[in-house]
């Protein structure tokens, strides 16, 4: 402790002052110092001495307003940048609230409060504690990430020079026309964790950025087999962040039918994915250091070289390295073999093939109507046919309700996944297998007529129509509004008005006056007739027996051939021949030889 005899001096002679001494002695040692009273003070205390007062009745307390420290408090915690730099102190904020108003003591005491409420601007801006979870066999839990690296291979360079590193101090943030050069040239690497073993899998990609294409053929990759890397299958649950590759509509809608349910951790909380972020860290250090010292000359020799590390690495066969796990004190690849264990191999599913795994990206889910049955159809890549699925049971299903259908590759079943959007606009996913069908095409589980007879629960718009029904009916069963429904009974009837006034209120409603203009009248002119219709002798004798529901007599025929009428002239004739008609004599002419 530096001045620690010049300390043990002055608390001596303070010790052995006499009345009225003690401000002199205080006073030369604060010259001597060059030291605050306070700091004096808690020196000598350092050193044991005690002044020997009595302690004050009101130690412990404080007359700084509570509510102005708790508006300090949050000044300090707003003034924090993202990467942890304090540029709102306590003097300052203090004299903001100053300046506003509000009382504040010396900058000391505030700190000394801040201390003692745990709250200064260092303890505000601390991370939460975190809870350790766990994952319960291998393939339960992956993490993907991937991070760009600063090695990028400019084009049309000679073998052995290509590679390139792209030093912080060129290439940085605030430098985004250096980072724009080499946009097209930089690699990509993509790293995904198995949770319960720390199986490191890794590959790098020539891209411009992160894309929803690449990453999920990294997954493809790390879920296929390959060639002397044991690891393979697809997880339970993939952990990632909220990149906008990472929760693309395609690759959120792809990874379901696969079986697997993608989880984002929240924003700035990239502990939640801790794991995969070491892994990051651990193939910068482990590998990327080791092509310093023995380049490579593109991607492809790139990925290479990183397939025989990462083999190495989670086999523990680098030479002279030890890579035994912490935690599981194995190899990494020997903690993952678990997985063929009795108790844990039915969780080793393995990836679909490649080119369905690819359809699911490329395809969109199928909107379809649910019928009056309450089921969708699908045709289904694995079957090659179309299938018929009973959403009945789901939750929010109705007649004519449009849902999102899209096929399970997983497995030999042909499920699908239905998507139903719910009234708070949450979409729920619901894995549904396809019917049966006998030879004459009946649903295997459908009733057999006379036998046993199933009526469908109801949907939910059927349970509010009944909610309708008895608000409308109050105290009666179903079958009983339903004969109400019949005989027209007056609904809301039970209300203490004797029922809802729908029109006689009209009648008491006080109307504003109108002013009611003359317009001026149109004229129309005269209208013009429509032709009448002229007919011939054979219109004219159909339309004759037919007014008169007879067939025509011969005189009549006589009378009617040859005339050229309009339709004006059909009441003329008819009362003419109801009058009747004389024959017409017939002049003999007798031939004279």
């Amino acid at each position: 402790m530096p001045h620690y005899d010049e300390l043990c001096r002055y608390a001596q002679r303070l010790t052995e002052a006499g009345y009225g001494e003690k401000g002199m002695i205080i006073n030369e040692a604060l010259h001597f110092f060059d030291w605050t009273k306070d700091k004096f003070y808690n020196q000598l205390k350092k050193v044991g001495w005690n002044a020997g007062r009595k302690k004050r009745c009101d130690a412990g307390t404080t007359s700084q307003d509570q509510a102005a420290l708790d508006l300090l408090k949050a000044g300090l915690r707003t003034g924090v940048r993202a990467n942890g730099k304090q540029i709102m102190e306590t003097p300052n904020m203090a004299s903001i609230l100053v300046a506003n108003g509000y009382k504040m003591k010396s900058n000391s005491t505030i700190n000394r409060l801040l201390r003692q409420q745990q709250a200064t601007a260092k303890q505000l801006a601390k991370d939460r504690p975190h809870v350790q979870q766990r994952s319960l066999y291998p393939n339960h839990v992956h993490q993907v990430d991937p991070s760009i690296c600063l090695l990028y291979y400019p084009p049309g360079c000679q073998k052995g020079k290509v590679q390139h590193y792209a030093s912080e101090d060129e290439f940085y943030a605030n430098k985004p026309a250096n980072l724009e050069k080499i946009k097209h040239l930089r690699v990509w690497r993509y790293v995904l964790t198995d949770h319960f073993s720390d199986v490191i899998a890794v590959r790098y990609f020539a891209t411009a950025g992160e894309s929803t294409a690449v990453l999920y053929e990294f997954l493809l990759w790390c879920w296929g087999v390959k060639t002397g890397n044991p690891f393979h299958g697809t997880p339970d649950i993939l952990v990632w962040d909220k990149g906008s590759a990472n929760t693309s509509k395609a690759l959120a809608q792809a990874l379901p039918q696969l079986h697997v349910k993608p989880i984002a951790h929240a924003v700035k909380h990239s502990r939640a994915k801790g794991q995969v972020e070491k892994g990051n860290d651990m193939v910068e250090k482990l590998f990327e250091s080791r092509i310093l010292l023995e380049p490579v000359n593109s991607v492809a020799e790139l990925n290479t070289r990183v397939k025989a590390w990462q083999i190495a690495y989670n086999a523990n066969t680098i030479p002279g390295y030890n890579s035994i796990h912490g935690r599981h004190k194995m190899a990494r690849f020997e903690c993952w073999q678990k997985i063929m264990q009795v108790n844990f191999i039915a969780h080793l599913k393995a990836l679909p093939d490649e080119k369905l795994c690819r359809y699911l990206l490329s395809n969109e889910p199928k909107i379809r109507t649910v019928k009056n049955d309450l089921t969708v159809t699908l045709r289904h890549p694995k079957a090659k046919a179309t299938l018929t699925y009973d959403v009945s049971d789901l939750a929010n299903i109705y007649i004519n309700l449009q849902v999102s259908v899209s096929p399970v590759l997983m497995g030999d079943s042909c499920a699908a996944l239905i998507r139903v959007t719910d009234f708070n606009k949450q979409e729920l996913i619901h894995e549904v297998l396809p019917l049966a069908f006998d030879e004459a095409g009946f649903r295997v589980d459908a009733p057999v007529v006379g036998e046993n007879f199933v009526q469908r629960a109801d949907t939910v718009v059927d349970k509010q129509a009944k909610i309708a029904d008895k608000t409308a009916f109050p105290n009666l069963s179903d079958e009983d509004i339903k004969k109400a429904k019949l005989k027209k009974v007056q609904p809301f009837s039970s209300l203490p008005s004797g029922g809802l006034n729908s029109l006689s209120h009209l009648q008491n409603i006080n109307n504003p006056e109108f002013i009611s203009p003359k317009g001026e009248k149109i004229s129309l002119g005269e209208l013009e007739k429509k032709p009448l219709k002229a007919l011939d002798s054979l219109d004219l004798k159909m339309r004759i027996a037919s007014e008169l529901d007879r067939p025509l007599s011969k005189i009549e025929t006589n009378y009617l051939d040859g005339l050229q009428v309009d339709e004006s002239a059909i009441e003329t004739i008819l009362e003419q021949l109801q009058v009747g008609l004389e024959p017409t004599p017939v002049t003999k002419i007798r031939i004279v030889k």
